[in-house]
């Protein structure tokens, strides 16, 4: 983008804090994001509502996303990743039609497993985003 150069450097502080850099042609920019702690695993993840989310659906979700409906494949996935995509370009010649979408099904679950994982945070999120709409 018009010759500019960009670098970002990211530290995680002893807070749990994420400390990014940002450096654009040599002028630096700061920014501070605040982790939360999940209380079930202890992992961190940004305060951040679809942080919170992609962290219960990969890590505490014991229904998949996406399921690949092929026949004999039985494909699993607990998050959207390339992955998805790579399997069904690769193993089902871009058919999309195999990939079962579970999202509309699993998310009111999800959002209410989210905020018992995330107590202080997610529903806090939730509200200030649904006020601010």
């Amino acid at each position: 983008q018009n010759g500019s150069k960009k670098r970002v450097r990211r530290k995680i502080n002893s807070d749990g804090s994420i400390e990014a850099k940002m450096e654009m042609n040599g002028a630096i920019e700061e920014e501070k994001v605040t982790m939360v702690e999940c209380i079930d695993c202890k992992r961190k993840v940004g305060k951040y509502r679809n942080s919170m989310l992609i962290h219960t659906s990969t890590h505490h979700c014991d229904q998949p996303i996406f399921e690949c409906t092929g026949e004999g494949c039985d494909k699993k996935w607990y998050s959207l990743s390339a992955r998805t995509k790579e399997h069904i370009e690769s193993k089902h010649g871009g058919n999309y039609s195999l990939l079962k979408d579970n999202r509309a099904v699993l998310m009111p679950m999800m959002k209410a497993k989210t905020s018992k994982l995330f107590p202080d945070y997610y529903s806090l999120a939730t509200n200030l985003r649904e006020l601010l709409q």
